[in-house]
């Protein structure tokens, strides 16, 4: 009798701790035209350092499929970080912000 005293409580509960084990929920996709739109003008003013501030690299979106950007590193005390992106984020910019910082870098 002890035995299942013991171990019917300890089996009922392995469902459960597994449970907690799953893998965390995707974080949101983050857009860098929030976070450039915060940046001092100062900042804007300076587009090389604006845009070395934060290092990119392609990806897809496990969830969607889409493409987006993944975050390798953030300068500290730089617009994305003060506005909470970091190394390891998915991100994405709007079109109409995509399209007036190429036409800026392409002067």
């Amino acid at each position: 009798m002890k035995f299942l005293k013991i171990v019917l409580p300890v089996a009922l509960m392995v469902p459960a701790l597994l449970v907690g084990l799953s893998a965390p929920a995707p974080a949101a996709i983050k857009n860098l035209s929030d976070s450039v739109a915060k940046a001092t003008a100062k900042e804007k003013s300076n587009l090389g350092k604006l845009l070395t501030d934060i290092s990119l690299a392609p990806a897809v979106d496990p969830a969607t499929g889409k493409n987006v950007m993944v975050v390798g590193s953030v300068a500290k005390g730089s617009v994305y970080e003060r506005t909470g992106i970091k190394a390891g984020d998915l991100v994405v910019m709007d079109d109409k912000a995509e399209a007036e910082l190429k036409k800026k870098v392409t002067k």
